[in-house]
């Protein structure tokens, strides 16, 4: 299980004391959780696309047939920070399973967080997993072949903005199908509602459809601020706007954990700042300019960045900047990996 928990606090590497800020990388709570099972949600259409079309990340080697090899949240975070979870605290005894989350846009192609699947090598490791949550009677929803996919090539990435889609080892099988992206290169207005579906601390998917922009753009990232309640293994959740398209990629935030005697989720009084999330036109423009990459989504690829400015993407060979980036996250999985 150590991977599931390098992933989960990537860059967490130690728990914020009590009032500081920390370093930026997870999230934290604002007032009540508002993070909801999506058998327990009260809005068809979103338990609906969370049901189709958003799943998760795992290492393939914590897959034994087709049962999941979990552990609990509150002995995750003990085993990571040498401190027990505080009695009482939310999630305590929910297992955790994936490592990140993501979602299906289309039928063999999966868009997640580039941290995530920052290489080749991670993405032969992974393995995409659909249906890791509750139904309606409180029951965990039984994983099959079926819903298990292998990741088997990075198809376009954009590591300065965190996004990144990769190809299925074969097309998705019904009811999963994928969701609508939102066209144009529009940024979204501050104050505009948006719904985050993920896995937060690997556990069963959850919905929070109470997020809302915070900053329209962040200035040479193609990237925008919104408060939402998201946590480790939130990361490349889909943010969706009011119509339920693909408007952005969860990235980042303020670190979670807040440590006094034992660990706690931070609150907004913890910790400073917002979530962060990479807009998706750039990385659906660069995959449809280079060829036809996808026929539902490169019919008109001008749809994608009507007027897309600088910046930087890449497939294959990367930008110098990138390539830094990659070697940061490679070195840093090193050196958890040797403790």
């Amino acid at each position: 299980m150590r991977r599931t928990l390098l992933f989960m606090f990537a860059g967490v590497s130690c728990v914020a004391p009590a009032g500081g800020s920390g370093r930026q990388d997870s999230a934290l709570i604002y007032g009540e959780v508002d993070l909801v099972d999506v058998g327990d949600h009260p809005d068809p259409f979103l338990r609906q696309l969370a049901r189709e079309s958003v799943g998760g990340i795992v290492d393939r080697r914590l897959l034994s047939g087709v049962v999941p090899r979990t552990i609990s949240v509150g002995e995750a975070i003990e085993a990571e920070f040498g401190l027990p979870y505080c009695e009482g605290e939310p999630f305590r005894d929910e297992p955790l399973f994936v490592e990140c989350s993501g979602a299906l846009i289309d039928d063999d192609l999966f868009l997640t967080a580039s941290h995530c699947i920052p290489t080749q090598t991670f993405c032969d490791q992974s393995a995409i997993v659909f249906d890791w949550l509750r139904t309606p009677e409180g029951s965990l929803e039984s994983i099959g072949p079926e819903d298990i996919y292998e990741c088997t090539e990075i198809v376009q990435a954009s590591y300065l903005r965190d996004v990144v889609i990769v190809r299925l080892d074969r097309p998705v099988s019904p009811p999963h199908r994928p969701l609508l992206v939102r066209h144009g290169s529009a940024p979204i207005e501050d104050g505009d509602p948006l719904t985050v579906i993920g896995h937060p601390l690997g556990m069963p998917m959850r919905i929070d459809d109470a997020a809302e922009a915070r900053g329209a753009y962040v200035e040479g990232t193609e990237s925008f601020q919104l408060r939402a309640d998201v946590l480790p293994a939130h990361s490349g959740s889909p943010v969706l706007d009011e119509d339920g398209e693909v408007v952005g990629v969860l990235s980042r935030g303020p670190v979670p954990f807040v440590a006094r005697s034992c660990v706690e989720l931070a609150t907004e009084a913890d910790a400073a700042g917002e979530e962060v999330a990479g807009y998706v036109y750039r990385v659906m423009h660069d995959l449809c300019k280079k060829g036809p990459g996808s026929p539902r989504l490169c019919a008109d690829p001008n749809v994608w960045c009507e007027d897309c400015g600088g910046g930087c993407s890449a497939t294959g060979a990367t930008s110098g900047s990138a390539a830094m980036l990659i070697g940061l996250l490679l070195l840093l999985h090193r050196r958890r990996a040797s403790r």
